[in-house]
C-alpha cells in the first residue's frame, strides 16, 4: 500500500486541471491537448495527428463533451473531404460541428479514449497492494515520485482481441499528492501483424478555470446516425 499519502486532493474543491494524452507507436501517434472540468464532466480537447510519414501532418480534431452533449469537429465539411465523397456528400452535413447525444458523460470522453481521472487514479494507487517505487523524476518541471503498479489495481482498459496491456501501468504523483503523469503500454494486433504502442496522459495546472462552451449553434449539425462512431472526429480507438 502506498505510504505517506497525505491530503488526497480529490476532496479540494478543484477538480479542473490541463491534459496531454499522447498515443504512440513507430507506425503513427496522436497527442491530445486541452481543459477538463470533472465537476461539470466538461472537456474540451485537440488532437492532433501523424502516421509517422508526415501524410497526416496538420490533421487536427477538437472535442467538447459537455455532460451528455458531445461536439466533434465534421472532417466531412473539409473540402478535400467532400471531394472524396462526390456525389455522397450532398447528404453529408456540412456545418463545422456535429453534435450527439450520449449516455453519460464517461461516453462522451471514451471518444478520446480519455482523458483519465487523475483524482481517481490516486485513490487507487493509495488502495494498491503491488505500487512499488521505482525513482523520482521531473516531469514539466515537477519533481514527482514515480510508482509502478499492476493494471489490474488501476484504471486500465480491458484486453480485447486488439489491445493486450502490459501487467503494469506507470504513475508518478507530486509532493502535493497530484497525479502528474500516468503510462500504460499495449501490443495492438491488426492486420495479421502487431506492434507495441504506448499511452500517455499528463495532468498540469491544477484549478485552472475551465470556461467550457458548446460551438455557436449555427455553426453545428447533428450527426446522422450512419456517422455515429466517431468518424467526424475522434481521437483514436486504441487509447486508453
Amino acid at each position: 500500500m502506498m505510504a505517506g499519502c497525505g491530503q488526497s486532493p480529490s476532496g479540494r474543491a478543484s477538480r479542473t486541471f490541463r491534459v496531454t494524452l499522447t498515443s504512440g507507436s513507430a507506425r503513427a501517434s496522436n497527442v491530445s491537448t486541452g481543459v477538463v472540468d470533472l465537476a461539470h464532466n466538461a472537456l474540451d480537447v485537440t488532437t492532433r495527428y501523424s502516421d509517422g510519414q508526415g501524410a497526416a501532418a496538420g490533421l487536427s480534431n477538437e472535442t467538447i463533451a459537455i455532460g451528455h452533449d458531445l461536439w466533434l469537429t465534421n472532417a466531412f465539411a473539409r473540402p478535400a473531404m467532400r471531394q472524396i465523397l462526390g456525389a455522397s456528400a450532398i447528404s453529408v452535413p456540412t456545418r463545422p460541428w456535429l453534435h450527439r447525444r450520449t449516455p453519460a458523460y464517461a461516453d462522451a470522453a471514451a471518444v478520446l479514449g480519455g482523458p483519465s481521472d487523475p483524482f481517481a487514479l490516486l485513490a487507487q494507487l493509495q488502495a494498491s497492494h503491488t505500487s512499488r517505487v521505482v525513482g523520482h523524476d521531473t516531469i514539466n518541471g515537477v519533481v514527482t515520485t514515480h510508482y509502478l503498479v499492476s493494471t489490474s489495481e488501476v484504471a486500465s482498459p480491458p484486453t480485447n482481441a486488439v489491445l493486450h496491456w502490459a501487467p503494469t501501468a506507470d504513475l508518478w504523483v507530486d509532493p502535493a499528492r497530484y497525479v502528474r503523469q500516468v503510462r500504460y503500454v499495449a501490443n495492438v494486433s491488426l492486420g495479421g501483424g502487431s506492434f507495441q504502442n504506448t499511452f500517455t496522459e499528463q495532468f498540469s495546472d491544477f484549478g485552472v478555470a475551465g470556461d467550457i462552451h458548446p460551438p455557436p449553434a449555427d455553426q453545428v449539425s447533428e450527426e446522422p446516425p450512419s456517422l455515429t462512431g466517431g468518424v467526424g472526429g475522434s481521437a483514436t480507438s486504441t487509447q486508453p
